[in-house]
Order: structure tokens, then C-alpha cells, then sequence
């Protein structure tokens, strides 16, 4: 009987979460804090080492509206994010350790090399331009 449950159970989760599957990254969301609507759904790369977020989006040729790039980082505090080696613009969502967004930066010109810093930080979400337009501080992202 447990068996039993554990398969239904299963099936139950696998069902509930079908677009997540067709993720190879991490599903990431953002949701508005005042009504809970999601307001960015994207299947993110994840940059979760030193290397790995220097590299970030170099060398890519672009973004599509549903996906992006996670970064995280090891600590909460100021990062400074820049699009110097990147040849198309992007939008980036800036959010603290308990997922609260402090900071969107919007159409950052491929090439442009201009650090954009913000205090309180720990996870960066960069996007295609315009995916982040929705998003306000105070909207919350989650990834899974």
C-alpha cells in the first residue's frame, strides 16, 4: 500500500509540474508582491561560482523571453553587475537572500561595461531586455 502511495504520489508532482520538466536549468519566477501573479517565468542557467559568474552570458548569442541566467552568490551584499562582453541587451533583477527583489535594471546595452551596483543582494536574475518590465522592488523571486 505504501508503494502504492508513494507512485501516486509521484505521478501527482510530476503532473502538477510538467513546464518544469521541459527545464534542463533551474525554473525561476518572479511574482509581484501585491497580487502573487507571476510576472517572469524563465528557465535559468545557473552561475553559481566565482568562474562561472564571471563568465555569465559571454560569449552567448542571445536570450529568448524564457530563459536567462541565475547568479548567486556566497553572501548577501553589494554586487556590481556589467554587460561589457555581452553582445546583446539585458534586463537584470537584483534579490536578497529571502528572494525580496532590491533592485531592476532595465535594457543594459550589449557592450556596455558600466558596473550597475546594489546593496542587499545575494541572487541575480539576468533576462532578455524587456522580460524584466513587469517586475518592482518588493516583487519576490523564487527559483526551484
Amino acid at each position: 500500500m505504501r508503494r502504492c502511495l508513494l507512485i501516486a504520489a509521484a505521478l501527482s508532482l510530476w503532473a502538477c509540474s510538467a513546464d518544469d520538466e521541459a527545464c534542463a536549468g533551474t525554473q525561476v519566477r518572479v511574482t509581484s508582491a501585491s497580487t502573487g501573479r507571476v510576472l517572469v517565468d524563465v528557465c535559468a542557467e545557473r552561475a553559481d561560482t566565482e568562474a562561472e559568474r564571471l563568465q555569465g552570458l559571454a560569449g552567448k548569442s542571445g536570450l529568448d523571453s524564457s530563459h536567462g541566467m541565475l547568479l548567486t552568490f556566497p553572501v548577501e551584499g553589494e554586487v556590481c553587475i556589467q554587460n561589457g562582453s555581452v553582445s546583446f541587451p539585458i534586463d537584470v533583477v537584483y534579490a536578497a537572500s529571502d528572494g525580496n527583489v532590491v533592485a531592476v535594471e532595465r535594457d543594459v546595452a550589449g557592450g556596455d561595461a558600466t558596473p550597475r551596483c546594489h546593496p542587499g543582494t545575494r541572487r541575480v536574475l539576468e533576462v532578455a531586455r524587456s522580460v524584466a518590465d513587469p517586475v518592482s522592488v518588493g516583487d519576490q523571486l523564487r527559483a526551484r
